[in-house]
């Protein structure tokens, strides 16, 4: 406050004070122009976060236990256990098509970790 009431009190020559209106107002870009990159860079944290996970809408585990329960039979305890299974792959693992061409020619379609002969 002390610095404000000084600045008020010096006498400015109308240069100095466009000056410091331009560099005041410079400052005041930098500011906002900040705060809304850290606000959009945030945002784009989130929402990466939020889209790879898998929403199956409900877990293996009450699967099991509503199988466990006889509220459904075995075999349609494994049906959905392949379907969840296959959305959650299908969900985290990228697609072949966006793989590198020479990893797959190298490693094969199956993704072995030795090179074929």
């Amino acid at each position: 406050m002390w610095m404000f009431a000084q600045i008020a009190v010096l006498d400015f020559t109308p240069e100095e004070r466009v000056r410091l209106l331009i560099w005041l107002a410079v400052l005041m870009v930098i500011v906002i122009a900040g705060f809304v990159g850290i606000r959009l860079f945030r945002r784009m944290l989130r929402d990466h976060g939020t889209s790879n996970k898998a929403d199956t809408g409900f877990s293996l585990a009450a699967l099991r236990e509503m199988r466990d329960n006889g509220e459904i039979t075995p075999e349609e305890y494994e049906r959905a256990r392949v379907k969840i299974v296959a959305k959650v792959k299908e969900t985290l693992l990228p697609p072949e098509k966006d793989a590198l061409p020479g990893v797959a020619i190298f490693y094969g379609k199956s993704g072995r970790s030795e090179p074929r002969p």
